[in-house]
């Protein structure tokens, strides 16, 4: 993220140290002992200047810039000692007098996931506001922490909603679900082996598109879905096809509970077995994949309790992340992996 050209490294110190005592999870530590894995909230303590690791980007150039800062990323989070280390780095990309400094933040996923990120940086930014106007750095009052949703995720394990939400995948066990066609039957099925390609719609399509949605009260990541899901039906010439969903996780367990400025990985992953009908009838594709979803979406953290289930899994060819893009303007954005 750019800093202003003012902030100075105090004030980024400021700003960690308030983070860090706001959010519980940026602490946490875990430590490999002969019980298992241990997960432990560390006491707060002040960051020094030797906590910030602030690198020379003056002189990279403009071109190569986004490059650089991909590879340092991948070089720190590399560095991460799960076993009793710190899970976090924040380095300072000095940009000189005649180039914008950056911000470079990096935090395991096991600490984070992609509304945590968004709280992150908007709290950073009212922090700096605070210092500029010499206001108090105390934030707004903490949502419930991430021990508190834990401990509730077990308590709705043995309730009887949670046992009908195992029922709702029982229809699904047993299931002969035949594996997507392959181009390279002995290929390498890695992450280094993968490539991305990535294709948008321009604003003005999605702008029409989300007012059509509307009105047919449709979500934007349901028509993403049918998309994926009939273009995987014509591909394998297959009319059952199985994905998994992803999404934030935050449920409202208890009305009393709230995780919404939460730092945590809070996301639920469940299955989603569609029947596509001809290609030609979209228009009942989407609404029955829509339908299809929400139901599914309901029942995700049974799914997640319920390990006996994990068998589904094997079947899984494509995930997707259906998450709200965090931009000024209502999107989504589809990940495939």
């Amino acid at each position: 993220m750019s800093l202003p050209d003012q902030i100075e490294t105090k004030d980024l110190l400021q700003i960690f140290d308030t983070m860090l005592q706001q959010h519980d999870m940026l602490r946490t530590q875990y430590t490999n002992t002969s019980n298992g894995w241990k997960q432990e909230i560390k006491e707060f303590k002040s960051l020094t200047h030797d906590d910030l690791l602030t690198i020379d980007a003056s002189q990279w150039p403009e071109q190569q810039y986004q490059e650089r800062t991909q590879e340092l990323a991948n070089e720190l989070s590399a560095k991460f000692e799960l076993d009793g280390g710190s899970l976090y780095r924040f380095v300072y990309l000095d940009g000189g007098e005649n180039t914008s400094s950056q911000l470079l933040i990096i935090i395991h996923h096991l600490l984070v996931d992609i509304v945590s990120f968004n709280i992150l940086v908007t709290e950073m930014q009212s922090v700096w506001s605070r210092i500029e106007s010499g206001a108090s750095l105390q934030l707004t009052s903490k949502s419930n922490s991430f021990k508190q949703w834990s401990n509730a995720l077990q308590e709705f394990a043995k309730t009887e909603q949670c046992e009908l939400q195992r029922e709702y995948w029982e229809q699904f066990t047993g299931l002969n679900l035949l594996p997507l066609p392959k181009d390279i039957v002995e290929g390498s099925n890695s992450v280094a082996s993968g490539t991305q390609i990535m294709s948008a719609l321009s604003e003005a399509v999605t702008s029409n598109m989300t007012k059509v949605l509307v009105k047919a009260n449709v979500q934007p990541k349901d028509v993403l879905l049918s998309a994926l899901v009939m273009t995987l039906a014509e591909y394998s010439g297959q009319s059952r096809i199985a994905v998994e969903v992803e999404e934030h996780g935050r449920d409202v367990l208890d009305g009393a509970l709230d995780v919404s400025r939460t730092f945590g990985w809070f996301t639920k992953a469940f299955p989603l077995i569609c029947d596509v009908p001809s290609r030609n009838d979209s228009a009942t594709a989407i609404k029955n994949i829509s339908q299809l979803a929400a139901v599914a979406s309901d029942n995700g953290l049974g799914f997640g309790l319920g390990k006996q289930f994990a068998a589904n899994k094997e079947n899984e060819q494509y995930k997707l992340n259906g998450i709200t893009a965090f931009t000024d303007h209502d999107g989504y954005t589809l990940y495939i992996e």
